[in-house]
C-alpha cells in the first residue's frame, strides 16, 4: 500500500457484506459510473482468492471508451472503496502490518490505472469478445440481406 505499510484483507473478511447496491466506477468517480448491483449490470462474488466481479459495460462513451482501454491493456487493475469493520495493526521491523478482519460495507470498486493492490487484474472476458464478433457477423449478414432486398 505505502513504503512503510504492509495491508491484507482476510479471507472472511467479505463474510455477511451486503452487496445489494454497490456501484463501479472508473477511476473511483463517483461520476464516471460504469454499474452497479441493484441494477444487474455488476455483479459481485467472492471465491478463493477474494473479490470477483462481471461488469456489463454501458453503452455510453465512457463505457466504450472504458472497454477499450481495458482490451488495449491499458487499464488493467482495480481498486474498491469500504468502511473497516475490525483490523489488527502490528509493527515488524519498522514496517506497519494492518490485517482487515470485517469490512462493514463495500461502498464502490473501481477500474484503476494505479491501484492500491498490485496484485489486482481486470480483464476482458473472451466470451464478452466472442459475443461482440459474433454480433457483428449477424449485422453484417443482415445489412447483406437488406442490400439485396432492396437491389432486387
Amino acid at each position: 500500500l505505502f513504503e512503510d505499510v504492509y495491508e491484507q484483507i482476510d479471507r472472511g473478511a467479505f463474510d455477511g457484506v451486503d452487496f445489494s447496491d454497490v456501484r463501479a466506477f472508473y477511476d473511483h468517480q463517483t461520476g464516471n459510473l460504469l454499474g452497479r448491483t441493484k441494477a444487474d449490470t455488476l455483479r459481485l462474488t467472492i471465491d478463493d482468492t477474494g473479490l470477483r466481479f462481471r461488469l456489463i459495460l454501458p453503452n455510453t462513451q465512457l463505457g466504450r471508451d472504458t472497454y477499450e482501454l481495458v482490451k488495449r491493456g491499458d487499464l488493467s487493475q482495480c481498486s474498491f472503496g469500504f468502511y473497516v469493520g475490525d483490523e489488527d495493526w502490528v509493527v515488524v521491523d519498522e514496517t506497519y502490518h494492518r490485517n482487515i478482519t470485517k469490512i462493514d460495507e463495500l461502498v464502490e470498486i473501481s477500474l484503476v490505472s494505479i491501484p492500491a493492490y498490485d496484485d489486482t487484474t481486470v480483464t476482458v472476458a473472451q466470451r464478452s469478445v466472442e459475443a461482440i464478433k459474433e454480433r457483428k457477423r449477424k449485422l453484417e449478414l443482415e445489412y447483406e440481406f437488406l442490400s439485396l432486398a432492396v437491389k432486387s
